[in-house]
């Protein structure tokens, strides 16, 4: 909804999915129905959905390489119970604003909006992801607050099997 469907279409002609549960339902990700009070039953198609081989990361290494910022974040086992869209939204911002050697150092906010000019830009601000300078990028719990970063250090831990 907050791409349109013409920015939708252009953003995401093929979605490339894992098999999990979030993609039980590919119908509804690749039709739309254009005109639902006179026709609610007519569906025309915005995008083609593939999928993944099981245990195949490397069919989307880049997606991959975000989990494993995110996690530096967020990491594994850490009670997500305190977080809300904002934090969701200030951690995307720093990761989208880390430059990445894969894109010759420039950062995946910057590639998008050099891709989609103001039309790009706009999105990402109706997404809430803002353009972190690289000095300000911060990539640690600390990021979503000292509450944050002491579960966060709890659930690293436990994984390591050390009681609190």
């Amino acid at each position: 909804n907050l791409a349109g469907l013409e920015f939708f279409m252009t953003l995401f002609p093929v979605v490339l999915a894992d098999n999990g549960q979030e993609s039980s339902n590919p119908k509804s990700v690749e039709f739309f129905r254009p005109n639902p009070k006179h026709n609610p039953t007519k569906l025309e198609r915005r995008t083609w959905m593939f999928f993944c081989d099981p245990y195949r990361s490397t069919q989307k290494p880049h997606v991959e390489n975000n989990h494993l910022l995110v996690r530096r974040i967020m990491p594994k086992g850490a009670s997500f119970d305190q977080i809300e869209q904002e934090h969701v939204d200030r951690a995307m911002s720093h990761i989208n604003s880390y430059p990445r050697q894969s894109l010759d150092g420039k950062t995946p906010y910057d590639e998008f909006v050099s891709f989609y000019g103001d039309r790009g830009r706009e999105f990402l601000e109706r997404l809430n992801i803002r353009r972190i300078s690289a000095d300000c990028v911060t990539l640690d719990p600390s990021l979503l607050g000292p509450e944050f970063k002491r579960e966060a250090n709890n659930a690293i831990l436990r994984r390591k099997g050390v009681e609190e």
